[in-house]
């Protein structure tokens, strides 16, 4: 066997037995809870499928699976690193959704995400967007805005390899409660923040049928917004 075969498998080996570990623990109720997001997001597709940025959260979806087994695995940097794709590919995909032009520069490698336009004053939850497709959303997405920035920036530090403080890992691949947790805690605030764009963007555009299937999933990851809460006739005491 040679060195690489030999690391690799150890390194495979490490992932199994993290995988096991994970499966085992206490939190593996909440990785049900973290995969009923792909079910959401096929639910979001549906409806969508005829709209050009599609491609975009089909990427985010296949990505979230990734995130979501390497998380498991216990390979959270990579776990962190993906979460982090996944938020910036579906906000991205909402915004470039009201701009032809601008998707397709993007779709054919002639522009760049760059994450502050996506949450500037002219962005996702800015309020050009909310004028144009739900007004009573201003005060929500104010703090929805707030949300993505801290959650991108935390995601971030995976990404460039800064000394941990938001994302603290462990040196080996190995089951890490607390890292794990901390990576369902991050993957709840890339749920909500993807529902409540898409609610934002689309939920004007997609038939009553479509509405009534999201609206389970809508109603409890942003049910304690009283917005949401009027929008689909509940009670906003």
């Amino acid at each position: 066997m040679t060195e690489a075969a030999s690391n690799l498998g150890r390194l495979h080996e490490a992932s199994s037995a993290a995988v096991h570990a994970t499966l085992e623990s206490g939190v593996a109720a909440e990785i049900g809870e973290a995969y009923a997001f792909v079910t959401e997001l096929e639910a979001w597709r549906e409806p969508l499928a005829d709209q050009p940025e599609v491609v975009l959260f089909d990427t985010a979806h296949g990505e979230y699976l990734i995130a979501l087994l390497n998380a498991v695995q216990g390979q959270y940097r990579n776990a962190f690193k993906g979460l982090r794709l996944v938020l910036e590919l579906h906000l991205q995909g909402v915004l470039l959704s009201t701009d032809l032009l601008a998707l397709k520069e993007w779709l054919g490698s002639g522009r760049h995400t760059i994450w502050a336009r996506v949450v500037d004053d002219d962005g996702v939850f800015g309020n050009r967007m909310i004028n144009a497709f739900f007004a009573t959303f201003r005060v929500p997405a104010a703090r929805m805005r707030d949300s993505a920035k801290t959650t991108y920036s935390e995601l971030s530090e995976c990404i460039h390899g800064n000394v941990p403080v938001a994302i603290p890992l462990p040196e080996a691949i190995c089951f890490h409660e607390p890292s794990v947790r901390l990576w369902l805690e991050k993957a709840r605030s890339v749920r909500r923040l993807t529902h409540f764009a898409f609610m934002l963007r689309y939920i004007g555009d997609i038939d009553e049928a479509a509405r009534h299937r999201l609206e389970p999933a809508l109603v409890d990851v942003l049910g304690d917004i009283v917005e949401v809460r009027s929008f689909f006739g509940g009670r906003t005491e």
